[in-house]
């Protein structure tokens, strides 16, 4: 479990994610972060993996899923 107890996460270019989940990630919790700028908020690979509580802004992607 990943718990961002509100933190935030600065995409630093318009080429990248807040955070990435690669497909060898499965069962996972990200919750309660904050993401702003970049092309994808959230990157999800893997399976049973539970998003909750983020809040993403000012990208041009919130959510990225991948097989």
């Amino acid at each position: 479990m990943f718990d961002g107890n509100k933190h935030i996460i600065t995409v630093p270019s318009v080429f990248s994610s807040g955070i990435t989940l690669n497909q060898f990630v499965s069962n996972a919790t990200i919750k309660n972060f904050n993401v702003t700028h970049g092309q994808f908020g959230i990157i999800v690979g893997g399976n049973l993996n539970v998003i909750a509580n983020n809040s993403i802004a000012d990208v041009s992607n919130g959510f990225y899923f991948t097989r």
